[in-house]
């Protein structure tokens, strides 16, 4: 959470729309109360839309997991109505605590989809993973789907470029 409340911050300083799906253990509740602590216009931004803390459970069940591409169209519709309302593009951040070991691989294949569509967009997004939760296959192949990565050690934040051949 202490990387996704400047993370919004700096989309809603360059006017762009964001959206939040959470998962647990933090609530849409506890994600607003975190925002406010910080942004003391927090509530403001909520009811005109300009942020949005949505349940991320509820967000990802529009994945139909035989076709990944349902969700990326979800984002680009998000885009789209982030631009005609005069916002500079959309920042996103969803969690994937939900995806069991069984999904996976389709997930990955979402993954592998947001990588080659958002960099063309007016998208910016990142997606946390618990490390506790995934497998050490699931983190490289995760890595691997993606140019670069975020991830927390001990000393802080760390970019990890992949080495999938982009």
């Amino acid at each position: 959470m202490e990387s996704l409340v400047p993370y919004f911050q700096a989309g809603l300083e360059k006017g762009e729309r964001c959206i939040w799906a959470t998962a647990e253990p933090l609530g849409v509740s506890d994600a607003a109360a975190e925002l406010a602590r910080v942004l003391p216009e927090a509530d403001r931004l909520l009811d005109r839309g300009r942020i949005r803390i949505l349940d991320g459970e509820s967000w990802y069940a529009r994945i139909d997991p035989s076709r990944p591409e349902t969700l990326i169209d979800a984002w680009l519709e998000e885009e789209k109505q982030a631009t005609l309302e005069g916002c500079t593009g959309l920042r996103a951040a969803g969690n994937a605590s939900f995806v069991q070991p069984e999904g996976m691989a389709s997930f990955l294949e979402y993954e592998r989809a947001v990588d080659r569509i958002f960099p063309s967009r007016r998208i910016v997004a990142v997606c946390s993973y618990d490390l506790g939760r995934c497998s050490p296959s699931d983190f490289w192949d995760v890595l691997g789907a993606h140019r670069f990565a975020l991830g927390r050690t001990e000393h802080g934040w760390e970019i990890v470029e992949s080495l999938s051949g982009f």
